[in-house]
């Protein structure tokens, strides 16, 4: 609300735009350094939102797998645990062979970390350290298998992300350029 009365009251327009110590804009007029300003942080808001809407949580919670795999192995997480092994199960062939799940995850230790999660021993004492490699990779690949399930999305909200970065900081920098200008040059 705030923001249509600054961009499109005519009052307030004036209000904000008698001031011309700068001078004339590089390459913005001052309204459109607010629009700019102002649709720059529209574009950031949904961002946020596609973020919060669609990231996965453990994604949102845990910024890289290690911090996800030591709350899993710390907290003692089975919900976690067996959720990773639903999940990376059906990308492991029987025989323990192929190619690299996500190019990093060596199918033969998931395999092997599958094998512990999901034998006759509790659940419980898998995650008791030292957790086997096995283990530490299923969980690895999982948060990596969320990290990668919707690029579209993903892609989406880094663009939101990315636009409303580029005009939020777009009049700053002529603004800054106007100063400096104004500095060195003297008025003008």
């Amino acid at each position: 609300m705030v923001g249509y009365a600054v961009l499109y009251g005519d009052n307030i327009q004036a209000w904000l735009m008698r001031f011309s110590l700068l001078g004339e804009g590089l390459w913005f007029s001052p309204i459109t350094r607010l629009h700019l300003l102002y649709f720059g942080g529209l574009l950031v808001l949904g961002g946020y939102c596609s973020f919060r809407l669609f990231c996965p949580s453990e994604v949102r919670r845990f910024e890289t797998p290690n911090e996800f795999i030591r709350y899993v192995r710390d907290g003692g997480d089975l919900g976690q645990a067996k959720a990773a092994y639903d999940a990376i199960r059906p990308f492991v062939p029987a025989g323990s062979q192929g190619a690299p799940l996500f190019g990093v995850y060596r199918v033969i230790v998931l395999a092997q970390g599958l094998g512990v999660l999901g034998g006759d021993s509790e659940w419980q004492s898998t995650l008791i350290p030292p957790v086997p490699i096995g283990v530490l990779n299923v969980l690895a690949a999982y948060y990596t298998l969320l990290d990668r399930s919707r690029p579209i999305l993903s892609l989406a909200t880094i663009t939101l992300y990315s636009l409303g970065g580029l005009a939020l900081i777009a009049p700053s920098i002529e603004v800054g350029l106007m100063v400096l200008r104004h500095v060195i040059f003297g008025a003008g």
